[in-house]
């Protein structure tokens, strides 16, 4: 768990030194309450396993923590790359604040349940070590390890489409400066000598009458805030399977 938390606070410190330009001294601030949820986490770790008891429910939820730990990295490599956004230093900085919440409700279930569980029984020692289950602890682990894997196949997917997302944005704009040069609309044929490899196999589509009217749909694996266009989605799996632009030249799309 240990090696685990600290890689995920360099790999966090990394990224907000890279967003605020380097090292300079406005930038401690900023670093310091990034790893503040890093530094609650190793405290919490050092002082629990200074009191045997404690220190075993903490460990059953290190699965918790260790999602924890690795929410701030994909998080900022989410805002960062996958999504970047006006409002993305925002974002940025209410992370740790989300981090420190997330440990705090975990080692709250975890030291409750414990000493609820204190009261009530008596402990049942093997080889010196406390043993009893606790439900409650097994799902937050269970939940943070699917969530945390769906977020991860997520990420990927979406980082994924960004070439194609790319290529439908200079489409796009080939498109409108295309239009408001000619007044008419690229004919597929363009469209298709311009943009090499763009087929239909590769889910690639342009329906157009070659002057006023065009359409283009372009795949993607997930749905992306940085799409261009309106979203298909799969009546069977309810995900986003392409993005439809629709074009008037002359018109507002």
């Amino acid at each position: 768990m240990v090696g685990v938390v600290l890689a995920a606070a360099v790999t966090a410190a990394l990224f907000i030194v890279y967003v605020s330009g380097g090292w300079t001294i406005g930038v401690l601030g900023y670093l310091a309450w990034s790893l503040t949820p890093y530094a609650l986490l190793l405290g919490l770790h050092y002082a629990t396993c200074a009191k045997r008891l404690a220190a075993f429910p903490v460990r059953e939820a290190a699965w918790s923590f260790v999602g924890l730990a690795l929410v701030g990295p994909f998080r900022y490599f989410d805002i960062i790359v996958l999504h970047p956004d006006a409002q993305g230093a925002m974002a940025m900085l209410m992370v740790p604040l989300l981090q420190s919440i997330g440990i705090a409700c975990v080692s709250g279930v975890a030291l409750s349940w414990y000493y609820l569980q204190n009261r009530k029984t008596d402990l049942t020692s093997t080889n010196g070590q406390t043993v009893f289950a606790n439900p409650i602890l097994s799902w937050l682990n269970k939940s943070a390890l699917v969530i945390f894997s769906l977020y991860l196949l997520i990420s990927v997917l979406q980082y994924s489409d960004a070439k194609t997302i790319d290529t439908a944005k200079e489409i796009d704009f080939f498109i409108t400066q295309h239009c408001a040069a000619h007044n008419a609309l690229p004919t597929a044929a363009k469209l298709h000598e311009r943009f090499l490899g763009l087929t239909t196999d590769a889910g690639w589509f342009f329906f157009t009458d070659d002057v006023t009217w065009l359409k283009m749909q372009y795949p993607v694996k997930w749905s992306n805030s940085r799409a261009l266009g309106n979203a298909q989605r799969s009546e069977f799996t309810a995900t986003t399977y392409s993005y439809i632009l629709e074009y008037h030249c002359g018109a507002d799309r």
